[in-house]
């Protein structure tokens, strides 16, 4: 091989090498991140009793890892999973707990912030429960204010004022599930432990719903 040509052939081995490179790097990461949230999932499922396998299988941190049982005799589901796409694309994880109630009625609930402040300013209306300090905390939306200020009494209202530290997305419920995701993974103790305090409200408020005499 003349200098002519070996020039050009070693950029291209050393260009395919540095692709190579590149791609081992971001599988890498992947997996470092992927066993970060199978330890935490597992810590998470300890805590709430659900029996939890794979955890320490390097075979598993090529995905997402899940979470599926009862907890304080509720079914609980915990997953993440790649949404959008390009610049858009991102990571949820994604609480529910379902229970056997009103499956005809809606919530959305989330904390009181600037954006919504503008929203009632150009007359977007949310329902006032009565009780003060949790209207100015949150806003509390349904598609039957009936069933909502029903659910949402002092003792309901108190408990999402007592989780409002942890709370940090918005919280949903339709065809009888409590839904709550953020936008990650679980890969740290504070995210967990936001985790475990919000599945603790949603199970309190499976239970008073279904506590709710029918209308």
């Amino acid at each position: 091989m003349d200098n002519d040509t070996s020039g050009p052939v070693v950029a291209i081995i050393l260009m395919a090498l540095f692709l190579v490179l590149i791609i081992w790097l971001a599988v890498w990461l992947v997996r470092r991140q992927n066993k970060k949230a199978w330890l935490q999932v597992g810590q998470l499922a300890d805590a709430m009793g659900i029996p939890f396998e794979g955890r320490d299988d390097k075979k598993n941190y090529r995905h997402y890892p899940s979470l599926n049982g009862l907890y304080q005799r509720r079914k609980v589901s915990i997953h993440s999973e790649t949404r959008g796409s390009g610049k858009s694309k991102h990571v949820v994880t994604i609480l529910r707990v379902y229970c056997n109630t009103h499956g005809s009625n809606t919530l959305t609930v989330w904390k009181e912030g600037f954006f919504s402040k503008i929203g009632k300013a150009f007359g977007m209306q949310d329902i006032q429960t009565g009780w003060s300090d949790f209207d100015k905390a949150f806003v509390l939306r349904s598609n039957n204010p009936d069933f909502a200020l029903r659910l949402f009494n002092q003792g309901v209202c108190n408990k999402f004022l007592d989780t409002a530290p942890f709370i940090w997305a918005n919280i949903y419920f339709n065809n009888n599930c409590f839904e709550y995701a953020e936008t990650s993974l679980i890969l740290n103790e504070k995210i967990r432990i936001r985790y475990l305090n919000v599945c603790e409200l949603l199970v309190y408020l499976s239970e008073k719903s279904e506590n709710l005499p029918r209308a």
